[in-house]
């Protein structure tokens, strides 16, 4: 059985859509928003989710995933498909809800 919080991946970078946010933020929502998406990782079931850095070398930190999975368990398993159910562009991150998980804020 699946947790409420499903899940949540979080990209992180400098200003991520310049000048035209809503317009950006807008095409993101319109792209994803209610497809379904094959999770390649476990997800952890914490409001935190995975932290993704498009910019680096490593973009994933695969030890803070591990003891978010330790600490919280697995809300989706890799293999499992799933709706993106929200995408909300802040001014340094892009956050992407799984199945209506996420935070507030």
């Amino acid at each position: 059985m699946k947790r409420a919080l499903v899940g949540v991946v979080t990209l992180v970078a400098g200003p991520v859509l310049g000048a035209d946010h809503d317009a950006a933020e807008t095409a993101l929502k319109r792209f994803f928003e209610g497809r379904p998406v094959v999770v390649r990782l476990d997800m952890p079931a914490t409001s935190s989710g995975i932290d993704v850095y498009p910019e680096r070398e490593d973009p994933l930190d695969f030890g803070k995933v591990a003891d978010r999975l330790r600490g919280s368990g697995a809300a989706l398993h890799e293999g499992d498909r799933i709706t993106v159910t929200l995408v909300k562009v802040k001014d340094d991150l892009i956050e992407f809800q799984l199945g209506g998980g996420g935070f507030n804020g």
